[in-house]
């Protein structure tokens, strides 16, 4: 539980009352569970007088755009991985005279039209 306590436009936050208590407040004036204020970042402020726990919409579209080139180059590494069985599939049948498995190419195709959308997301980023 985290204990969260407002003072002169500022908010205090502790993992116990205890602490709260420690550095001058009463009592805390919100109560929220760990992972109900760890997955908002452990981001509290003062809005109009109030608590708000968590980033404005601003601010995780900021971070969304930030964090876009990394998460695409993640998709792209993961779409190379996933295209090697179809990859080595399709060059052994080139390679002994044979036609590729239609499925292998099709996968193949996919996967690329997959990477080029992601590659022409990252040129626009």
């Amino acid at each position: 539980m985290y204990f969260l306590a407002k003072k002169n436009g500022r908010v205090y936050c502790h993992k116990n009352l205890e602490g709260l208590k420690q550095v001058g407040f009463s009592k805390a004036d919100m109560e929220i569970p760990d992972e109900e204020f760890e997955a908002a970042g452990c981001v509290a402020r003062l809005v109009g007088g109030k608590i708000f726990i968590g980033k404005t919409d601003d601010e995780a579209q900021a971070e969304q755009r930030q964090n876009r080139p990394a998460e695409i180059e993640r998709l792209l590494q993961g779409i190379d991985a996933k295209s090697g069985r179809a990859a080595r599939a399709v060059a052994l049948a080139v390679a002994s005279g044979n036609a590729p498995e239609s499925a292998d190419v099709d996968r193949l195709d996919a996967l690329e039209e997959q990477a080029k959308a992601l590659r022409a997301e990252l040129a626009g980023l």
